[in-house]
């Protein structure tokens, strides 16, 4: 807005006017400056965002665990990883409710399904 203001006052017979016009030029010159630098910065910090997201989804070290007498061993993404564990932690819940397991529904992960991850030994204190 400032750029056309300062154009329209350049045209202007008065000195006054000319000189308005002259800041105005400038003041827009510097908005559109700070714009593109402002552009500038968010494709960097977008860029660095997408390469956090893309490394948080990338193999990951696996993972032996235990759980409830149970040793798991999780390989894969951060997102596998963590669909086998709600899936033991699903499991383990009906166990202790009595109840059987219904078969897992497509709906109810986030991601796709990981058959990556196993329960390496259901009870290791059976021996």
């Amino acid at each position: 807005m400032g750029i056309v203001a300062g154009t329209a006052a350049q045209f202007s017979e008065s000195a006054l006017n000319n000189y308005g016009g002259a800041v105005s030029l400038m003041g827009g010159a510097i908005a559109v400056g700070k714009g593109i630098q402002a552009y500038a910065d968010a494709r960097v910090h977008s860029e660095i965002l997408q390469e956090l997201g893309d490394s948080a989804q990338a193999e990951i070290s696996p993972h032996t665990i235990e759980l409830e007498n149970r040793t798991l061993r999780l390989e894969g993404s951060v997102t596998e990883q963590y669909d086998e564990v709600r899936r033991a932690l699903k499991r383990i819940y009906y166990e202790q409710l009595g109840q059987v397991l219904p078969p897992e529904d497509p709906a109810d992960t986030e991601g796709p399904v990981s058959t990556r991850g196993a329960v390496v030994d259901p009870e290791p204190d059976a021996i």
